[in-house]
């Protein structure tokens, strides 16, 4: 099952979306399933700079 992870309320401007960090930190990799596209550019933007600056999976050990 895919979904979007709301910590606390969706509609709230400050609401968190799970994905989101996990994409950010580099601990998740953008896939995309029709019809959920919602945040797909968000997500490989946010992808491409945690990778640029070497963050979550791809940090240097």
């Amino acid at each position: 099952m895919l979904a979007y992870v709301w910590l606390g309320n969706a509609k709230n401007p400050k609401a968190e979306m799970f994905n989101q960090t996990l994409v950010k930190e580099d601990y998740a990799q953008v896939a995309t399933f029709p019809p959920n596209v919602k945040y797909t550019d968000n997500f490989v933007k946010l992808q491409k700079q945690a990778r640029n600056a070497k963050k979550g999976l791809w940090r240097e050990k």
